[in-house]
């Protein structure tokens, strides 16, 4: 318990975005606590698909992370993705680099696993913070009885899509307007037709979602189902009910699960698609990851940006302490820095997930193009 002591940064949220934070300052020499309702390992809900960029850009603030990573958790790899439409019309391309499906369960713990390794961040988890109280300088967090846990000099929010730091510090909340929302659930003695294949599909009916099965070890399989809320709430579709749909209506998912058997009920959750900019950092705080709706719109990736805009938090905290005084600009840095690397790309694929929700034939359209060399290419990239 750190009652009535103040902490130079205060990080809320274990996940990869929190942790980034974590491991971007563990070698700081600043105090340091990170802070989770949770207590590690839990559940998330998710696809479970982990980019390798994912590890590459922890590698500097964690050696042999990748390494230790492969060799600990052996995750599942993928190198490809087919995109199928419901007449069995596919797209299938190579990533420049392998993916991992892992449970976000082991992974998430891994990650924080390796935050602690270097004893110096404290972490207190099953720690519900409640609320949020500004001070002149810093802030005030307190428990879900009401105490006061401790004060902090600067705050990060990484608590997600519902994220209580950005109601309590930012004007901008913590509601997208272009949010969507997924359920998943998983799947064993799955058909798998190869064990490296994520696969995508697409039927004009549930336009502009998509269904995807993503294979994990010993022929498991996260399946699920996911749509931006702007479609899903004018046409009124519960996606639990679009996935059991889904699953008897298109053939080759069909196929697939045949023989499955599914291990829990699907489970959903928010998806905080990045949409119009918002501030994400003032005097004294900084948003990360979902809490900062920085998730991909049309891949539904948010572990990246998360885990990219933790490490941006952390250099603009060491630049800031440097100084010796904190002040706006130098907290605002961060935006600059998203403004920068990670917001002309969602800018882009926000507007692709509007079209394609206006054109419904779109997805199609490139489904059946894809193959051309120029084109292929271009997917490689842009995807």
């Amino acid at each position: 318990m750190l009652t009535e002591k103040t902490m130079d940064v205060a990080i809320i949220g274990a996940g990869p975005g929190g942790s980034a934070v974590a491991m971007g300052l563990k070698n700081s020499g600043l105090q340091v606590v990170l802070i989770d309702e949770s207590n590690f390992p839990r559940e998330k809900i998710c696809g479970d698909a982990i980019p390798s960029w994912v590890l590459t850009d922890l590698e500097p603030y964690c050696a042999a992370i990748h390494e230790t990573f492969l060799e600990t958790m052996k995750p599942g790899i993928f190198s490809s993705t087919s995109m199928l439409l419901s007449n069995g019309q596919k797209l299938n391309f190579k990533w420049g680099k392998p993916g991992y499906m892992i449970p976000r369960l082991q992974f998430d713990n891994f990650l924080l696993d390796q935050v602690l390794a270097s004893g110096k961040i404290r972490f207190f988890g099953g720690e519900k913070i409640s609320k949020v109280h500004k001070l002149d300088s810093g802030y005030e967090l307190f428990n879900s009885e009401g105490k006061l846990l401790l004060r902090c000099r600067v705050l990060i929010g990484a608590d997600g899509a519902s994220s209580l730091v950005a109601k309590s510090v930012s004007a901008r909340g913590s509601k997208s307007r272009s949010a969507g929302h997924a359920v998943r659930a998983y799947y064993k003695n799955v058909n798998l037709e190869s064990s490296d294949t994520s696969m995508v599909f697409f039927d004009k009916a549930f336009s502009p979602g998509y269904f995807w099965i993503f294979p994990l070890p010993d022929n498991r399989a996260n399946v699920g189902f996911g749509m931006p809320n702007t479609s899903r709430l004018k046409r009124n579709i519960k996606l639990t009910k679009a996935s059991e749909e889904f699953i008897k209506s298109n053939d080759s998912v069909t196929r697939i699960l045949k023989s499955a058997e599914s291990e829990g009920p699907f489970k959903g959750g928010i998806l905080p698609f990045a949409g119009k900019w918002k501030p994400l950092a003032g005097l004294d705080y900084i948003l990360v990851g979902d809490a900062a709706n920085l998730l991909d719109p049309f891949s539904g990736d948010g572990i990246r940006n998360a885990v990219r805009s933790g490490l941006f938090a952390a250099e603009t905290i060491l630049n800031a302490f440097q100084t010796g005084k904190l002040n706006p600009d130098l907290l605002k840095a961060y935006e600059s820095l998203i403004k920068k690397h990670l917001w002309p790309q969602l800018k882009q694929r926000a507007k692709l997930v509007k079209w394609v929700g206006r054109l419904p034939w779109l997805v199609p359209f490139v489904i059946r193009i894809g193959n051309v060399g120029i084109v292929s290419r271009w997917l490689k990239t842009w995807l």
